[in-house]
Order: C-alpha cells, then sequence, then structure tokens
C-alpha cells in the first residue's frame, strides 16, 4: 500500500526528472527515463584495465525489475542533441523505496 508521503515523494521526482530534463535508457530493453551526472573521470584499476567510473542517479518510482538488477548488467543511454549515446555497465546499486541509484561504470576502456 501507499503512502501519501510516498506519493508526494514520486510526484516530486518525477517533477525533478522533468525540470532537469529526462535521460532516455533502456536496461534489459525496458526504456525508462531519469537523470544522470557527469562523468566523474575517477580511475582506477581492474584487473588488466583502468576503469573509468560514471555517476548516474536514475530515478524509476516503484520500478521493479524481476530477477533484481545486477553488477554488470548493461545500461544503453541514448544520445541527445550534441551528446553521443553510450553503453555503460552497472558498478553498484542502491535502491530505497522511492529510486535507484546505479554507478555506471564505462566499458569501453
Amino acid at each position: 500500500m501507499i503512502t501519501e508521503f510516498q506519493r508526494l515523494s514520486q510526484a516530486s521526482l518525477l517533477e525533478h526528472i522533468d525540470t532537469v530534463g529526462a535521460v532516455k535508457f533502456t536496461i534489459r530493453n525496458i526504456v525508462c527515463y531519469g537523470t544522470r551526472n557527469e562523468l566523474s573521470e575517477t580511475e582506477r584499476l581492474e584487473v588488466g584495465a583502468i576503469c573509468t567510473d560514471a555517476v548516474a542517479t536514475l530515478l524509476m518510482p516503484l520500478m521493479a525489475f524481476i530477477p533484481a538488477l545486477r553488477v554488470g548488467e548493461k545500461v544503453v543511454i541514448y544520445g541527445t542533441p550534441g551528446v553521443k549515446g553510450e553503453t555503460l555497465r552497472i558498478g553498484a546499486i542502491m535502491q530505497d523505496q522511492l529510486a535507484i541509484s546505479l554507478t555506471l561504470q564505462n566499458i569501453q576502456k
């Protein structure tokens, strides 16, 4: 059952997405919308490679993925005028009752 607080929080998240400008992306061929932060350019060593992390906050109120999202899955972000599309992989997942926050890693490097 959804509480009044959750309903208002969901509306606030959706308003934020509309105000900031939604980013269109797919996970498992499911089209989603959310907001995305800039590439962090933080590099770390991974076995045999340097991995550049990008942080994306993908706001999907009460959206459930079955089975649950897993680290390593691909996220395809659509291009927009002046910004090319890209495929990233999930490096970390944080989820609460209102949103999913994913740390995305550049798999091209």
